[in-house]
């Protein structure tokens, strides 16, 4: 239910704001759901902006049982283990990354934004030749569909062509730091051995992005603790032996994602196309 994760979102998003503005930290731990709704709704303005949005879907969620019934069509929306169990369906399905739609993506603009990013990504500049790593962002929304633009354009045959080493990697708002190492040391074609060392992970997945010029998708990011804590020394290493490898990144919080190596520009307003995808592409040149 997309509209319903967009007023969640929203939610997070004025949370932040708010404090933010009242001088707290913004490394602090994300709020859980209710937590962000309760600290938003300060708001007035913004607390009946949500009540209208949540009124107007409630109305809508009736209307579809009413049409459903007189065509005795049989909804469930499902119980809270039904709702959870989906979600965890959902999310072993990202991260196996298998196959996907491509009539999920649809539009003029989305397909110019689409090579708009491919450029980006494949396109040699000044900055290679400094030892630089370009990340390249996509951002938006919820539900909008960025990691199925991500993954069309990771099995663009221009992409198969110009990266010989290919990462995929599905961050998460929880995610473990030494499986995270042995995720990518695999979809690089090395053999991690069950390592579970960090420096020995750090050094190998090194040595296996050094190999090729490379390209590493990081999907799904909520902070920037999984580059700075985890990829970016590996990352930036590799970088060096083999400059015009890429970083490709999806988020919903791009204005959140302090990389301490490099610097965020400002994004471009995300515009969803029939549900089927958003493209903001935005970059950052990390100093290595």
């Amino acid at each position: 239910m997309y509209d319903a994760t967009d007023i969640l979102d929203l939610c997070q998003l004025e949370a932040d704001k708010r404090r933010e503005s009242e001088g707290g930290s913004m490394d602090e731990k994300a709020l859980s759901c209710c937590q962000s709704l309760l600290f938003c709704l300060r708001n007035p303005v913004f607390a009946h902006k949500i009540g209208s949005r949540i009124k107007d879907l409630n109305q809508r969620l009736d209307d579809i049982c009413k049409g459903a019934d007189q065509f005795n069509f049989n909804i469930n929306f499902g119980s809270y283990q039904d709702r959870r169990m989906t979600s965890q369906t959902e999310h072993s399905s990202r991260k196996a990354m298998s196959e996907f739609d491509e009539s999920a993506i649809v539009g003029k603009n989305v397909e110019n934004d689409m090579k708009l990013l491919i450029q980006e990504l494949v396109t040699d500049d000044n900055n290679d030749n400094n030892n630089n790593i370009k990340v390249v962002s996509i951002s938006g929304m919820g539900g909008i569909g960025k990691t199925t633009l991500a993954q069309k354009i990771f099995k663009e045959t221009t992409i198969q062509e110009r990266f010989k080493t290919k990462i995929w990697l599905t961050i998460g708002k929880h995610f473990d730091e030494a499986e995270l190492l042995r995720s990518a040391i695999k979809h690089a074609g090395r053999d991690h051995g069950d390592e579970r060392d960090m420096s020995l992970l750090v050094r190998t997945l090194t040595d296996a992005l050094s190999a090729s010029k490379f390209l590493v998708v990081m999907d799904d990011i909520w902070s920037d603790e999984s580059w700075s804590n985890v990829l970016s020394v590996p990352v930036r290493n590799a970088g060096r032996n083999k400059p015009g490898s890429r970083v490709l990144v999806t988020t919903y919080k791009i204005k959140r994602l302090g990389f301490k190596d490099g610097r965020i520009l400002p994004p471009t307003p995300c515009q969803p196309v029939r549900r089927g995808g958003c493209l903001v592409p935005t970059q950052e040149t990390i100093d290595t």
